[in-house]
């Protein structure tokens, strides 16, 4: 066999000890010279839509989203619990409410701030299981650097776009309801219980919403899938290996945004190397979640394969 008939295979890509040549290092990642008989394991292949593969790999994402995304409303049902106790109190010290039609629902920087400080801690969890569990599907012998700073300039902007986001939709939000109940007359009762109704809405508690995701699951949902992705293109960078990523969508029928279908087709048909944006829609951006707009990533559920290097 020669080296050009070679493809480089982590040390324990399902050989026994005895499977294949001596074993090589190369950084921290241990690899293997074998025949290209086993190919199939890393040579990259169009996954059609609607393939076994296709929902062998994607429900693989689907159940690693799930347990992230649970994280994510836990954090956020917290904060917002905090936020909502700490505009009642507000509504009570206030005596006279009269007249206060532009009254400020809560201090939007503080709030951020506490949004941004709870949240790090959370999306620094995520991102890295997600890129070690990147770097084991490629069967590599090496941890994921979190502390990149890639990956850390990656998490800060996440960060910062959540908690100003969340924040600016929950002030716009109180602060037409309460303008509204104030035109209309209400007291600080009536006022306080716009407030609860409000922050009730957004964690799926409202009979009348049915089967409509709610706020808290949409948020959730969407920083799972975009810090999941995220650090999946991060591991793919540190491993040395993976030279490109093609777009796999989600399999939910009926529901797959119909750009997130083609842009399936179009990259894994051609896909792109690791620092090129998928364009999407009117959209462009590095993964699934991080689009750029608000019809391509909010609920978003697709992800990526990799293009693995055959030098």
């Amino acid at each position: 066999m020669t080296d050009e008939s070679a493809l480089l295979l982590p040390a324990n890509a399902g050989m026994g000890e005895d499977g294949g040549q001596e074993s090589f290092k190369e950084g921290q990642v241990r690899f293997k010279k074998v025949d290209k008989t086993l190919d199939k394991i890393t040579s990259r292949k169009i996954v059609e839509v609607g393939s076994e593969e296709h929902e062998r790999i994607w429900k693989r994402f689907e159940r690693r989203v799930g347990t992230r995304e649970a994280r994510f409303k836990r954090l956020i049902r917290d904060l917002w619990k905090r936020q909502e106790d700490s505009i009642l109190a507000q509504l009570r010290s206030i005596e006279r409410i009269e007249g206060k039609r532009d009254l400020d629902p809560f201090d939007m920087k503080d709030w951020v701030k506490r949004f941004r400080e709870a949240f790090r801690p959370i999306l620094r969890k995520v991102v890295d299981e997600a890129g070690n569990e990147s770097l084991e599907d490629l069967m590599l012998i090496v941890d994921f650097d979190i502390a990149a700073p890639a990956v850390i300039r990656a998490m800060e902007k996440q960060t910062q776009r959540f908690a100003t986001h969340i924040n600016e939709t929950t002030w716009n939000d109180l602060r037409k309801t309460l303008a509204e109940g104030i035109d209309e007359g209400e007291g600080v009762d009536k006022l306080k219980a716009r407030v609860k109704d409000t922050f009730m809405d957004y964690v799926g508690l409202d009979p009348a919403a049915g089967e409509k995701l709610s706020r808290l699951e949409m948020i959730a949902r969407t920083e799972a899938v975009k810090a999941s992705n995220a650090g999946q293109v991060e591991a793919w960078r540190q491993s040395g290996v993976v030279k490109g990523k093609a777009w796999l969508s989600a399999l939910i029928p009926g529901r797959t945004r119909e750009t997130h279908h083609q842009a399936h087709i179009q990259y894994q048909e051609t896909p792109i190397g690791l620092d090129e944006n998928f364009a999407v829609g009117a959209g462009s951006g590095p993964h699934p979640g991080a689009i750029g707009l608000p019809e391509e990533d909010i609920n978003c559920l697709c992800t990526m394969t990799a293009v693995v290097s055959e030098d």
